[in-house]
């Protein structure tokens, strides 16, 4: 997981500060095949934008152990056709957060995908339905 400046701020701020979690309440999770970005902060030059499932009003659950899991995330209708390799986590701004892998479900990803097209790839279809089965960040002992 890559943080973008915005949550780190947010994280950080004496004023507006909150949570991880509280930053991406109501957002959506924008998935795109292509070259990974390096930075959650870059831009999206050529990558293609395959789906966007939205975020419960309450992004995620509790943290414990160190790690912190979102809370049910609504399936959504493939834009596109791909191969998904990264995903942005945006606030309900729009603002990016977070910069995720992605995979199918079974996978080693940071966020895991199921869709009705699964067992082929490219395995995000347009029209398909694509959900969200897992997406947990763990912050490293000693970090």
């Amino acid at each position: 997981m890559k943080l973008a400046t915005a949550l780190r701020n947010w994280m950080v701020s004496g004023t507006s500060g909150g949570s991880f979690g509280e930053f991406f309440d109501g957002g959506s999770i924008k998935v795109y095949s292509g070259t990974i970005l390096t930075h959650a902060d870059d831009s999206i030059t050529d990558q293609v934008s395959l789906v966007t499932n939205a975020y419960s009003a309450t992004a995620y659950g509790d943290a414990s152990g160190g790690s912190i899991s979102a809370n049910a995330i609504t399936g959504a209708a493939g834009d596109n056709s791909g191969v998904p390799s990264f995903a942005l986590l945006l606030n309900s701004s729009g603002i990016p957060g977070a910069l995720v892998t992605v995979g199918k479900v079974g996978g080693t990803e940071e966020l895991l995908i199921d869709t009705t097209n699964e067992d082929n790839d490219p395995y995000v279809t347009a029209g398909g339905t694509t959900t969200v089965t897992s997406l947990t960040h763990t912050i490293p002992e000693g970090s």
